[in-house]
């Protein structure tokens, strides 16, 4: 009978024994193999989450988290225009590839650390709300989104076309949770719109006419 006790202890040993190995080896092949596909899949992503994220960059991110994201040859230092003259320490991913590039501003400049806003200009890029509003999606979709018209700036100065109010449509709180999401259509210097930042609504004749694109979105975190 002892003898039969030992034997079934030494076989449950040696079954954990062989489990604790396994363990170590899907561990190990998940470190080496899994994990980098992980980050790679983080750093593909070009989502724009108001408040959270846009892609592999948050609130909390430093220079060192977006070479490690991106990529040495990917991250530029630079001096980012804030408009009207104004330039403030920050840096630009993929700066060669306007298809991808995102200038970014330092929250804390000295430590090149915390981002306090993120902005994309142009015709278009792979970046994209969660509602799919990206550079080019024209005013009429941006208010069948939201719903109903919303309220933007007159045309002729450097914030030219900025969503001023969402008039409490859909994309009022989805715009504004733990920050804001900004955006500029080009309505440039039309004529028949007013000049400076005067309110318009988007319902007006001559934007529904023009149905300008959007050619700028700024995601600040608070």
């Amino acid at each position: 009978m002892g003898g039969g006790i030992d034997s079934t202890a030494f076989e449950m040993e040696a079954m954990l024994r062989r489990n604790q190995k396994t363990t170590a080896l899907v561990f190990l092949l998940f470190s080496v193999f899994l994990l980098p596909l992980f980050a790679q899949s983080r750093k593909l992503d070009w989502l724009i989450v108001p408040g959270v994220r846009a892609g592999g960059i948050t609130p909390k991110s430093r220079l060192s988290d977006l070479v490690a994201t991106y990529g040495a040859k990917n991250v530029l230092e630079k001096d980012i225009d804030e408009g009207e003259g104004s330039f403030v320490k920050g840096a630009v991913i993929y700066p060669e590839d306007s298809n991808k590039m995102a200038e970014l501003v330092w929250r804390d400049p000295e430590h090149k650390r915390f981002v306090q806003w993120i902005r994309w200009r142009g015709k278009k890029t792979v970046w994209k709300t969660v509602q799919g509003i990206t550079l080019g999606t024209r005013l009429k979709e941006v208010e069948r989104l939201n719903g109903k018209p919303f309220t933007v700036t007159g045309s002729g100065y450097d914030y030219s076309g900025t969503v001023i109010s969402w008039q409490k449509g859909k994309l009022e709180k989805a715009f504004q949770a733990n920050g804001r999401v900004i955006l500029r259509l080009g309505v440039g210097r039309a004529p028949g719109l007013m000049v400076g930042d005067r309110e318009l609504r988007s319902s007006h004749p001559e934007l529904q006419k023009m149905n300008p694109e959007i050619d700028e979105i700024i995601l600040e975190f608070k």
